[in-house]
């Protein structure tokens, strides 16, 4: 085959078919372009917001419900509601929302649930032997898309408490062992504090002491009777201009 014939006699036609491949390697490369934009406008402009039962303390004792926007946009009219349900012997149901006109990126919130109306904290484990039920609902929007328009998102989730305990506890997790350091040294300090406080009391209430402590605080009154005696005795007015001295 001659090859440099067979391209003379077909110079149209090859021509034709490598605009066609330039044509459309073109367009696929356009849309390709338009693809990864679109993908990281929409990333920018999205809110990720998650809302999850936590353990309140290090020792996981009381439970608490915690709210978090991991961004990178700001979660608009963002609302929440946890309802608590379910009960072992008795009928619970409350519910609490809370909302927020802007919740920003990298921001959390930490609401603490209470069971009975009035207003007892109860622990972890008091809420699981009573098959408590921590259902979540939350909604916001975000700018998300190429062209900014608002999107309206939302979430839910329920976690049974006894479940929930039963796998926090399962693992035999440990806390976290700064926490407990500081706790420890809080607490040494305190009993140092009271054994200070104890010592000074008993000083305080030997009889020498307490005459000594009384024969003070006489001398120290007379010191001020003295002193507010001697104020009011009357003396030079103050205040006077010295007269300069006449040549």
């Amino acid at each position: 085959m001659d090859i440099p014939k067979f391209i003379g006699d077909n110079a149209i036609e090859i021509a034709a078919l490598a605009a066609v491949v330039a044509a459309v390697a073109t367009v696929a490369y356009a849309v390709l372009t338009y693809l990864l934009w679109a993908d990281a406008s929409t990333f920018r402009s999205t809110a990720s917001v998650a809302v999850y039962p936590s353990p309140f303390d290090p020792t996981a004792r009381y439970l608490s419900v915690v709210a978090e926007n991991y961004g990178p946009a700001a979660a608009l009219k963002f609302s929440l509601t946890y309802t608590l349900s379910g009960g072992h012997g008795e009928q619970i149901a409350v519910t609490k929302t809370y909302s927020e006109p802007v919740f920003g990126p990298n921001r959390t919130r930490r609401f603490m649930p209470r069971v009975d109306g009035a207003g007892k904290i109860e622990t972890l484990a008091e809420m699981a032997d009573r098959q408590v039920v921590v259902s979540i609902k939350w909604e916001w929007q975000d700018r998300g898309g190429v062209f900014g328009r608002t999107r309206k998102r939302h979430e839910e989730a329920t976690y049974p408490l006894a479940d929930y305990r039963k796998g926090l506890h399962g693992g035999e997790a440990l806390a976290d062992r700064q926490t407990f350091d500081i706790l420890s040294a809080l607490q040494d300090d305190l009993h140092n504090l009271a054994g200070e406080v104890e010592s000074i009391r008993g000083i305080m209430e030997e009889p020498r002491n307490q005459r000594q402590l009384e024969a003070l605080m006489a001398q120290h009154a007379k010191n001020l009777a003295a002193k507010a005696a001697d104020q009011a005795r009357p003396g030079p007015a103050r205040g006077r201009k010295r007269q300069a001295p006449q040549a």
